[in-house]
């Protein structure tokens, strides 16, 4: 009874240790190829997260450092028919302390993108010089439509991004920075470069009223003529203000044309004056 019972624990003994040698190398297989997936799986992770900017250059390269060394553990370990079990789970151990710091610099990482303040602060600084051009005379209504419309659709944008809780993405940031460099290059060339027009038709008008107020002091326009001049003067003084309240400064066109207007007024005030050269220009009209 005895010995029928201790033949038969040893046979089920026997029994479960060649299940467990049978067995082994599968269970080992299958552990070893769930651990490669992840090693790739992180390497993955790694690269995304590089490129979104949640982590640096640096961070990345000391991943990848520690997964080629994990990588090199496994290559090394499964060389061991059946892998011991004490390898793998060392080898598990170690990538999983990775997956934690990974975890964790993603966790602690700025959102993906790029951060939009930079870009509002220099829109707003161009809108501040564009408004300046304006107010200076220096920016024709083509031009400020055009600027207008660059900073509109930057501005448009960044609405959109904070209303979404978005980040804009490396190429998208670069673009709208290209639309702005654009707004940059046109200002610095009008703001240094650019005639006042206005302030020339300014003092051509007040130069010509001058005159004509003169005329009438010292008796060389009677009031018909002066009136007649005068009804000129309006007539064209309206065309300058029509100009000027058109949105932006008077243009180089607008200029050409107003210029001739108050060239003809100023020659028929001389004529009246019987001034010696009536088709004498002003020094500032070219």
């Amino acid at each position: 009874m005895n010995s029928t019972a201790g033949l038969a624990r040893s046979i089920a003994l026997v029994g479960t240790a060649l299940f467990v040698a049978v067995g082994q190398p599968a269970m080992a297989e299958q552990t070893w190829a769930e651990i490669n997936a992840q090693q790739k799986a992180q390497g993955y992770r790694v690269t995304n997260l590089l490129s979104n900017g949640r982590i640096t250059t640096a961070q990345a390269a000391k991943f990848r450092a520690d997964l080629d060394a994990i990588a090199a553990q496994e290559v090394k370990f499964r060389s061991d028919p059946g892998g011991a079990r004490t390898e793998r789970a060392a080898v598990s151990r170690d990538l999983n302390a990775l997956i934690a710091t990974l975890d964790a610099a993603a966790a602690n990482a700025p959102a993906a993108g790029v951060d939009s303040s930079e870009i509002n602060k220099r829109r707003a600084d161009l809108e501040k010089r564009l408004a300046d051009g304006v107010a200076q005379g220096k920016i024709g209504k083509q031009e400020l439509q055009e600027m207008r419309a660059d900073l509109d659709s930057v501005a448009n944008r960044e609405a959109e991004a904070k209303k979404s809780g978005q980040r804009f993405t490396a190429g998208e940031a670069a673009r709208l920075n290209e639309v702005l460099d654009r707004v940059d290059n046109k200002l610095k060339a009008m703001l240094r470069d650019s005639v006042n027009y206005g302030e020339r038709i300014d003092r051509r008008q007040k130069r010509i009223l001058e005159r004509i107020n003169g005329g009438v002091a010292s008796g060389k326009l009677t009031e018909p003529e002066a009136k007649r001049l005068r009804a000129e003067f309006d007539r064209i003084s309206g065309l300058t203000a029509k100009a000027k309240a058109s949105g932006g400064a008077i243009d180089i066109s607008e200029w050409e044309s107003l210029r001739g207007e108050w060239r003809k007024l100023n020659n028929q005030v001389r004529s009246q004056l019987g001034d010696e050269d009536t088709s004498r220009h002003d020094a500032d009209d070219d």
